[in-house]
C-alpha cells in the first residue's frame, strides 16, 4: 500500500470556524476516536481555501471539508484525543452565541503546528511518524437521492442488519442501485427490512454499505442530496458517499449478500389491518411482561382470529391471556405464532402510517408488518413451548 506524506514542509496559516472544526471532529472520530482505532490521528489538510478534516483505517476514510481562509498550504498530522480535548477545554464557559461566532486559527509550520482559540496559542502535537492510507482517487458519483429521504430509510431498515462480527456480511446493508430508486435491505437472519427511495441514476448496481459506521456518519451528512458511486481499483472495489462537506470512502466487503429477497413475497397470505398505535402499545406491554415472567427468549404469542389481534406476554410455564385489538382481518381459523416481542416492537416503530397490516399465512411461516409507505419488516416466528 503506497503511503501519504505524513507532514509536508510548507508554512500555512488557516482561519476556520469553531463549530466547523468541532463538528468535523466528530465526524471523523467515527474512524481515530476509541481505543480499538487502527490509527487514533488525523490529517488537516491546507489549501485551495479550504480545510480538511480526514481519518482513515485500512477499509475506509472519513473526509469533512470545511470553508477557510487560507494562506499558503499544508498538511500535519495530529492527535485526534488532543484536538478534540484542546477545543472544548479553550472555550470553557463561552456562551453558545459566542461560539456560533468564534474562529479558530491553525498554523503549520514546518513539522509543528500551533492553536489559536479564545485568546490562547496552544502548540498541538505533531505526528510525523503517523500516516494515512492513501485511499485510491475517487470517481464522479452516478446516483443522486434526496439527503432526508435516505437518511429516513436507511434509519428504518438497518435496524434489522446483525451486529455479530464474526458474521459481518450482516451488518451490512443490501443496496440496490437503479436509475429511479435506492433500495435497501438488512436482516440478522431472524428478521428483515426492506425500503425504496426515488433516486437518480446513470446504472444499475448492488453494493453493501456498512450499516454501524453509516448510520453514525449520516447526521454530518450537510447536503441536500447524498451522492453515491462505486470504482474498481486492482481487485477492490470502493464506494464514495458525498453530502455537503462530508466525502466517505469505503472499502466494499467480499462475500456475497444470502440471498433472502423471497422471504417478503408470502404466498396465498392471509391479512389483519390494525390501529397502530394500539398495535404499538399491546407489543410494548407484552415485551415488557415478557422480561419478567419468563426466561430470555421466551416468544410472546400472536393470535389472531376473526376481527382481533392479541399479543399474549410469555411466560414461564401457564399461558398468560391478553385484551384484544380489533381489527379488519382476512381470515376465517384462528392462527397463533411464536414472536420475539422487542423484533415484533421494533418493527412497528419502523412502519409509517395510521394503520399497519400484518400478512401471515400457517404458524411457523415468517409474518410481515407493513404500512403506507415501501417499507416491508420480515420477522421469523419461533417455536412455542409445548
Amino acid at each position: 500500500m503506497s503511503i501519504a506524506t505524513a507532514v509536508v514542509a510548507v508554512d500555512s496559516t488557516v482561519k476556520a470556524g469553531y463549530r466547523d472544526l468541532l463538528a468535523a471532529l466528530k465526524a471523523t472520530g467515527l474512524l481515530a476516536g476509541g481505543a480499538r482505532s487502527m490509527l487514533p490521528h488525523v490529517e488537516l489538510a491546507a489549501g485551495d481555501g479550504a480545510l480538511t478534516v480526514t481519518a482513515a483505517d485500512a477499509g475506509a476514510a472519513v473526509t469533512v471539508s470545511l470553508p477557510a481562509t487560507v494562506t499558503g498550504s499544508g498538511r500535519v498530522m495530529v492527535p485526534w484525543a488532543e484536538l478534540s480535548k484542546i477545543l472544548p477545554a479553550a472555550v470553557k464557559g463561552t456562551s453558545k452565541r459566542q461560539l456560533d461566532q468564534l474562529s479558530v486559527d491553525i498554523d503549520i509550520t514546518g513539522d509543528t503546528a500551533t492553536l489559536g482559540v479564545g485568546g490562547y496559542s496552544l502548540p498541538i502535537t505533531v505526528a510525523p511518524d503517523a500516516t494515512l492510507p492513501t485511499i485510491p482517487q475517487a470517481t464522479p458519483g452516478t446516483h443522486v437521492a434526496d439527503r432526508d429521504q435516505f437518511a429516513a430509510m436507511f434509519t428504518r431498515v438497518v435496524a434489522a442488519a446483525g451486529t455479530d462480527q464474526l458474521l459481518p456480511i450482516f451488518t451490512h446493508v443490501h443496496t440496490t442501485l437503479t436509475d429511479t430508486q435506492v433500495t435497501m435491505l438488512a436482516t440478522d437472519r431472524y428478521r428483515l427490512s426492506r425500503g425504496t427511495i426515488d433516486a437518480h441514476g446513470t446504472s444499475n448496481q448492488t453494493i453493501l454499505l456498512p450499516g454501524p459506521l453509516l448510520a453514525k456518519l449520516l447526521p454530518f451528512c450537510d447536503g441536500t442530496q447524498i451522492i453515491l458511486g462505486t470504482d474498481g481499483h486492482d481487485t477492490n472495489q470502493w464506494i464514495t458517499l458525498t453530502s455537503g462537506t462530508l466525502t466517505v470512502r469505503i472499502l466494499h466487503p467480499h462475500g456475497d449478500y444470502p440471498r433472502v429477497t423471497h422471504l417478503f413475497n408470502l404466498t396465498n397470505a392471509s391479512t389483519a389491518t390494525l390501529d397502530r398505535t394500539a398495535f404499538r402499545d399491546a407489543a410494548d406491554r407484552a415485551h415488557a411482561l415478557t422480561t419478567v415472567l419468563a426466561e430470555r427468549n421466551t416468544p410472546a404469542r400472536l393470535i389472531i382470529n376473526t376481527n382481533q389481534v392479541t399479543i399474549a406476554p410469555g411466560t414461564r410455564d401457564r399461558t398468560a391471556d391478553a385484551p384484544t385489538i380489533t381489527a379488519d382481518t382476512h381470515h376465517t381459523d384462528t392462527f397463533t405464532g411464536g414472536i420475539n416481542p422487542a423484533y415484533l416492537l421494533d418493527g412497528i416503530n419502523h412502519t409509517h402510517g395510521d394503520t399497519i397490516t400484518i400478512e401471515f399465512n400457517i404458524p411457523g411461516k415468517p409474518i410481515k408488518l407493513t404500512g403506507t409507505d415501501t417499507f416491508e419488516h420480515v420477522i421469523m416466528l419461533m417455536r412455542l413451548p409445548d
